[in-house]
C-alpha cells in the first residue's frame, strides 16, 4: 500500500545522503558545549529550564529544531523544571529535594549514553527509571549523540504511525518503549537499499512529509482583514499578534502564559483569558506537515500551506505587533476563494478544523460525507451479515458509538445507492429509529388500538399500525430499495413481548414466504426481504449471555469495543494521549467490574473528533466519566479511586476532589499524569 508514495518520495528528494548544512553545525555546537562527558558533571541550574537562560534543556527543546522538534506540551517533558514564579517542579512524592531528583536522573543519563554506545538498545526502555516518563527528551539525548544508531523522531505515537505504515512486524515494536519502536523503524530503513544511505535528518522530514502522523487542520487570521498577507506569503511564515506576552519559548506550559493573559488583558474574565492563552499555545504548537488556510474575515480565505520544519520565531524585529511567526511552505497554485460566511470565525484568530471541513473549504470538491478504509470494510462486513440473517445487533460497552455505526452504515448505503441510480443525493426515506424501553409495547411496534378524539369530545378507540408494519409496508411497495429499522437499546424492551407472532418470520428464508395473521386487524402480514433490522445492545445494562434464546437465533451479533486509534491524540500539556486515558480506565474497569463495562472512544469525542481542549476533557471527566464508574462502585470510593485516580478522589470524606476541576489546568493534567502515565 505505501510503496508507490515511497517510490515518489524516493524520486522527489535531492541529496538525500547529504545532512543539511544549517543542521549539521547546530548540532556541531550542540556537541562542543555539552560534550557526553559534561553530564557526569553537570548541574541542576545547568540542566533545567525556566530560568530563561541557555541551558542544556533550552538548547535541546528551542536551539535545536533542525534536528528534530520536542516543543510542545509543557516542560513536564523533562521531568525537572522551573516554572514561571522560580520554584522547581519534579516528582515531590519519589524525591525530598530538586537536587536529589536531578541527582538520581543525572545518573540515568550517563548510564543511558553508555548502554546505548554499548548497543545495550533493550535496557532503555526500563520502566522503573525516571528517563522512562521523559520519552521524547530521552529519545532526542540518544539520537544528538548516536546519531548513526538512531532516528530523529522522537514521539512514540508517531514512530508507532511510521511503523504501522510500513508493516513493520509488531512484535518488534508493540507493547515497548520508544526506544524500541524507534530503533525498529531505523532497521526498516537499513535494510531497504534505496534508503539506507540516507542522512537520517532527510530521511525524517520526508517521513513527515509524505506520510504525516496526525497531520492537523488550522484556520489563521494574518492580521484583521489579512493585512499582513502580502509579508506572510512572500517571507514563508504566518504571524499574530499579542507581542506583550513576548517569546513563546520562556513559558514553560499554557498555565503560565494564561495568567499573563489575564495580567495583562483579561483581569475580570479568567475563561477569556484562558480560552485566548489556547489560541496563541495552539499556534505555538504547530507541527511540521500541519495545514494551515489564511483567512480574510469570516467568508474569504486568501492562502493556504504547510507548516515547515522552521518552527515557531518571536521575531522581536518586525516593526508591526504580530511577531509571533510560525513557517510556512506556501501552496503557489491556490487562488484566493469566497466561501459561505463562518460566523465562529468571527472573533477567534486561531482555530481547529476537522479534516472534511478543511477540505471543503480549501478545494472543490463537494460536500459529501466522508468515510474511512476501517469503516467502509466495517460497512461491508455488515452488509454480509445482513444478507445472511436479516437483522444484526452491534453489542458492547457505552460510548462505542453503535448507534453511530448503525446510522452511518446506512447513509454510506444510501450515498451508494443515489451514486448507482445517477442522482445527485440519495433519499432519505428508507430509514426509521425507534428506541426501546420498558414501556415500549406490542402495540408501538406492530398494530394496537390507540386512544382519538371523536365529535362531542368524546374518546374513541382506533386500530393504528406500528411503526415497523409501516416500515415494512413501504418496503414492500418500493423493492428496488433496502429499507433499515435501527433499534437502539434493544435490551431495555421485552423484546420477546414486543416482536411478539413476528419473530418467527424475520429469519431470511421466512420473509416472503410464510405470514402471520396480525391479531387485532385480523390481516396476513410478512417481512419483505428488502427490511433490515439493526439494533444497538449496551453490554454494561445487560450481557449478551441474557437475551432470550429465540431472539439470539435470529440475529448475528458483531461486538464493538473501545477504539484506542480513534484517540491518538496529545492531551494538552502532558505527555498523555487521550488514548492512555481511556486505555488507563478501561484496565482498571476490567479488573475491578469486568470487560462489560469499559468505557468507549465516544466519551472523549464532540462532533466525530476527539476533543482538543483541557476544559472540555475536565466537564468529560467530571460529569460523564466519574459518574458513570461511580454507578459501577456502589460507592466504594476506594475502588472509585483506583480507577480514575486517587488525586480526584477523597476517600476520607466520600466525595469528588472539585477543587481539580475547578482550579488550574496545571493541576488537573498532573493528576492525569499521575493516574495514567504509568499505566501507559
Amino acid at each position: 500500500m505505501y510503496q508507490q508514495e515511497l517510490q515518489k518520495m524516493i524520486k522527489a528528494i535531492p541529496n538525500p545522503h547529504e545532512t543539511p548544512a544549517e543542521a549539521r553545525k547546530v548540532h556541531e555546537e550542540f556537541l562542543r558545549l555539552y560534550p557526553k562527558e559534561k553530564w557526569a558533571i553537570m548541574t541542576l541550574e545547568e540542566f533545567v529550564i525556566g530560568s530563561g537562560q541557555q541551558t542544556a534543556c533550552w538548547w535541546i527543546e528551542f536551539n535545536t529544531l533542525s534536528l528534530g522538534d520536542i516543543r510542545g506540551g509543557s516542560a513536564q517533558k523533562f521531568q525537572i523544571y522551573l516554572s514561571k514564579n522560580g520554584e522547581y517542579v519534579y516528582d515531590k512524592e519519589s524525591f525530598a529535594s530538586p537536587a536529589e531528583a536531578w541527582e538520581t536522573m543525572r545518573r540515568e543519563i550517563v548510564e543511558m549514553l553508555d548502554m546505548a554506545g554499548e548497543g545495550r538498545y533493550e535496557e532503555l526502555d526500563r520502566e522503573n527509571l525516571i528517563l522512562y516518563k521523559a520519552s521524547t527528551f530521552r529519545m532526542k539525548l540518544l539520537f544528538l549523540y548516536y546519531p548513526d544508531q538512531f532516528l530523529p523522531i522522537y514521539s512514540i505515537n508517531h514512530l508507532h504511525h511510521f511503523l504501522k505504515t510500513f508493516a513493520v512486524p509488531a512484535e518488534k515494536w508493540e507493547k515497548k518503549g520508544v526506544v524500541a519502536a524507534n530503533r525498529a523503524l531505523w532497521e526498516f530503513k537499513q535494510e531497504d537499499p534505496r534508503l539506507k544511505d540516507w542522512a537520517p535528518l532527510v530521511f525524517m522530514r520526508a517521513m513527515y512529509e509524505y506520510f504525516p502522523p496526525s497531520r492537523g487542520y488550522w484556520k489563521i487570521a494574518p492580521g484583521p482583514n489579512a493585512s499582513i498577507w502580502r509579508e506572510c506569503f512572500e517571507n514563508g511564515y504566518i504571524a499574530v499578534g499579542w507581542p506583550e506576552v513576548g517569546d513563546l519559548t520562556n513559558y514553560s506550559s499554557i498555565e503560565e502564559l494564561k495568567r499573563e493573559f489575564q495580567k495583562l488583558w483579561y483581569a475580570d474574565s479568567p475563561q477569556t483569558a484562558g480560552r485566548k492563552a489556547r489560541e496563541l499555545w495552539s499556534f505555538y504548537n504547530l507541527k511540521p506537515g500541519d495545514r494551515v488556510l489564511a483567512n480574510d474575515g469570516q467568508a474569504r480565505i486568501v492562502g493556504v500551506g504547510t507548516v515547515t520544519d522552521e518552527g515557531y520565531r518571536f521575531r522581536d524585529d518586525l516593526d508591526h505587533e504580530f511577531k509571533h511567526t510560525v513557517g510556512v511552505k506556501w501552496d503557489k497554485d491556490f487562488q484566493p476563494k469566497e466561501i459561505a460566511p463562518q460566523k465562529d470565525w468571527f472573533s477567534v484568530t486561531v482555530k481547529a478544523l476537522p479534516y472534511q471541513v478543511f477540505m471543503e473549504l480549501t478545494t472543490d470538491q463537494p460536500k459529501t460525507s466522508h468515510f474511512t478504509a476501517a469503516e467502509e470494510t466495517f460497512f461491508h462486513r455488515m452488509e454480509q451479515l445482513l444478507e445472511q440473517k436479516g437483522q444484526i445487533i452491534l453489542y458492547g460497552p457505552p460510548g462505542t458509538g453503535k448507534t453511530y455505526l448503525a446510522r452511518k452504515y446506512v447513509q454510506w448505503v444510501q450515498e451508494r445507492e443515489g451514486q448507482n441510480a445517477g442522482k445527485d443525493e440519495a433519499k432519505q426515506d428508507n430509514m426509521e429509529l425507534v428506541t426501546f424501553h420498558p414501556s415500549f409495547n406490542y402495540e408501538d411496534f406492530i398494530e394496537g388500538f390507540k386512544p382519538a378524539a371523536a365529535a362531542g369530545g368524546q374518546v374513541t378507540f382506533r386500530l393504528e399500525q406500528g411503526v415497523f408494519v409501516t416500515l415494512c409496508q413501504m418496503a414492500e411497495n418500493d423493492r428496488q430499495r433496502p429499507y433499515f429499522l435501527i433499534i437502539d437499546e434493544i435490551n431495555r424492551g421485552n423484546v420477546a413481548k414486543i416482536f411478539g407472532e413476528l419473530l418467527t418470520i424475520l429469519e431470511t428464508d421466512k420473509r416472503e414466504k410464510v405470514q402471520v395473521r396480525l391479531p387485532q386487524s385480523k390481516s396476513w402480514f410478512s417481512v419483505p426481504p428488502n427490511l433490515y433490522i439493526i439494533a444497538t445492545m449496551n453490554t454494561a445494562d445487560r450481557s449478551i449471555k441474557l437475551l432470550d434464546a429465540a431472539l439470539k437465533r435470529r440475529f448475528a451479533f458483531i461486538e464493538i469495543l473501545p477504539d484506542p486509534e480513534l484517540l491518538d491524540v496529545p492531551v494538552e500539556n502532558t505527555n498523555l494521549t487521550l488514548a492512555d486515558i481511556m486505555n488507563g480506565l478501561n484496565a482498571k474497569l476490567r479488573e475491578f467490574v469486568g470487560r462489560d463495562k469499559q468505557i468507549g472512544h465516544a466519551y472523549f469525542m464532540r462532533n466525530g473528533a476527539p476533543v482538543v481542549t483541557i476544559d472540555e476533557l475536565k466537564q468529560i471527566y467530571r460529569y460523564e466519566i466519574i459518574p458513570l464508574i461511580q454507578e459501577y462502585c456502589y460507592d466504594n470510593y476506594q475502588q472509585l479511586a483506583d480507577i480514575v485516580g486517587n488525586d480526584f478522589v477523597d476517600t476520607s470524606l466520600e466525595e469528588i476532589n472539585d477543587d481539580l476541576f475547578t482550579g488550574s489546568d496545571e493541576d488537573f493534567t498532573l493528576a492525569l499524569m499521575n493516574s495514567f502515565s504509568a499505566q501507559r
